[in-house]
């Protein structure tokens, strides 16, 4: 008797759960099927530029990273590696991108990031975790994005972005 119920419970659990996903993909709430139903367009249009606040850090400390990001970029916008004619007659602030960044230490990796203000500006905290390896030099990436516009009828997004590479950054304390 008590395997029947169990199995009966088992079973209307399992034929709810059903029917609730069901419901949701009906209704319209995932219509893409996720992220990888998405068509995203992106497009280099943002120059990224970066300044750390010392060149020695002690681990237990916090790095500050200073980012600013302008548009247009000084690079092909469809990383075609065709270079442009001429420079860049203004630079705009980015405000609302998302920045990123990654220190890349032997084999510990530390990510941080932000929002930039009106100016183009975030300032990027990533603790050194005690783990982190000492006398090692420290690599960094540095990525920004923002969306653009989105059509949820066509399972559409235009992305900007932009980013640096900052090899050998900083070095950490012995």
């Amino acid at each position: 008797m008590m395997r029947k119920a169990a199995l009966l419970t088992a079973t209307a659990l399992l034929l709810g759960t059903a029917l609730a996903s069901t419901g949701a993909a009906e209704g319209g709430l995932d219509r893409c099927g996720g992220s990888a139903g998405r068509n995203e367009y992106k497009f280099e249009t943002f120059h990224v530029e970066y300044e750390f606040e010392r060149k020695l850090y002690v681990v237990g400390e916090t790095v500050s990273v200073k980012v600013n990001v302008t548009t247009p970029a000084k690079k092909d916008p469809l990383g075609e590696g065709i270079p442009l004619p001429i420079e860049r007659p203004f630079a705009e602030p980015v405000e609302g991108a998302l920045v990123g960044v990654g220190l890349q230490i032997g084999r510990v990796y530390l990510p941080g990031g932000a929002l930039t203000d009106a100016n183009g500006d975030a300032t990027v905290q990533i603790k050194l975790e005690s783990y982190t390896p000492r006398n090692r030099w420290v690599d960094a990436q540095i990525y920004a994005s923002k969306e653009r516009a989105s059509d949820p009828a066509d399972c559409a997004v235009i992305v900007d972005y932009g980013y640096a590479v900052a090899p050998r950054a900083f070095r950490t304390a012995p």
